[in-house]
């Protein structure tokens, strides 16, 4: 079966109960995505609280489907042997440029090696949200969980 890839970006800075309440919307959609035939979540190192509530999902699955593949990408080899021991593949990703732009042509990459994005993009505006257009130009499947709305 050929690879369906889903890549995951959010914010670092998510508010405690916040990931509580995005916690079932995202269980329902990787769910939805194993079920499509998505096979391969692609995570970036650096973006912390809400790959933690995705990976969380997506690694209790990956107990049950075997099949289930994990990537990362990481800036740097500082923490490569770490995260070797975490994903099944850890793709290094350097620019010669300011971090900040390291972090978006990062993201494009995951981007462009997906099928489907989650995102979790609470703000209207600035970088990130640009990646949300992104991903629109390219024609990928998308859904941002921060714009989902809660009871």
């Amino acid at each position: 079966m050929p690879n369906k890839s889903c890549c995951i970006i959010g914010q670092k800075i998510i508010k405690h109960e916040k990931r509580n309440d995005i916690f079932e919307p995202v269980q329902e959609k990787i769910n939805t995505l194993i079920d499509e035939g998505y096979n391969e979540f692609i995570f970036d190192a650096c973006g912390k609280h809400f790959n933690d509530s995705i990976s969380m999902v997506i690694f209790m699955q990956k107990l049950r489907q075997r099949d289930i593949k994990t990537v990362c990408y990481a800036m740097n080899d500082e923490n490569a042997v770490e995260l070797q021991e975490i994903y099944d593949k850890v793709i290094l990703h350097t620019i010669e440029k300011s971090k900040k732009f390291s972090i978006i042509d990062r993201y494009q990459a995951m981007i462009d090696n997906s099928d489907y994005c989650i995102f979790y993009i609470a703000n209207k505006s600035g970088d990130l949200t640009k990646l949300i257009d992104y991903a629109k130009d390219k024609n990928k499947h998308f859904i941002n969980i921060a714009q989902l709305k809660t009871d």
